[in-house]
């Protein structure tokens, strides 16, 4: 089946659809200060966001190498959610893997709100690490950092990739009436050795009610 297109391309035709929470979003697409001159300690960049179907085959999205493959699963009786982010450590200081989460929320005709919570997908207890390559490498621009010690924590300046998937919502949610979809995400991460959190921004993305069909 082939790759259903990016609701990016959708997002920047939806107007006023498109709702920025926490500052909003900077002109390369990336999470913007809270506060006037303050930058958030880290940046997040949305790169695809799939709302997969429950007739979705393969529930394709591109894949974190940027090199061209499409990432699958398997079909499931429900809808679902496909992000994939590139997060950057805007600080100075060596960060520990990141945590990246979001929430994917349909708004009923009702005034109900149903949906999920969802965390981006690990090996094991890391989450997958994605690094961008300078200069760029045969077979794609990010190599996966995941299993690698020493490269496994996020340097300052450092841009990782990160993904999220999850099933969620049934099939008859459209004969129920939704008036829109929102999806969320953010990410954070702990300064090495046992130090605080530091994050991103939440960013918020609402979808019409027709995203569905």
């Amino acid at each position: 089946m082939a790759l259903r297109p990016s609701l990016l391309a959708v997002i920047t035709t939806l107007g006023a659809w498109l709702i920025l929470g926490c500052g909003g979003l900077g002109g390369d697409g990336s999470s913007s200060s809270g506060e006037a001159g303050e930058a958030p300690a880290l940046a997040i960049e949305l790169i695809d966001l799939q709302l997969f179907h429950p007739y979705s085959e393969t529930r394709s999205m591109r894949g974190l190498a940027g090199d061209g493959r499409v990432f699958e699963d398997t079909e499931a009786a429900s809808f679902g959610v496909g992000v994939l982010a590139v997060a950057t450590n805007q600080t100075a200081e060596l960060l520990e893997p990141s945590d990246f989460r979001g929430r994917l929320r349909f708004h009923l005709s009702d005034g109900r709100v149903v949906g999920c919570d969802y965390e981006g997908e690990k090996k094991g207890d890391v989450l997958f690490h994605y690094s961008e390559t300078i200069p760029v490498g045969p077979g794609g621009s990010w190599v996966d950092e995941s299993d690698d010690v020493e490269e496994a924590v996020w340097r300052p300046g450092e841009k990782i990739r990160v993904v999220a998937r999850q099933n969620c919502g049934p099939a008859y949610l459209p004969d129920v009436g939704v008036e829109s979809v929102s999806v969320a995400i953010s990410v954070t991460a702990h300064v090495a050795a046992d130090g605080p959190e530091r994050s991103s921004e939440e960013l918020q993305i609402t979808l019409p009610s027709d995203a569905l069909t």
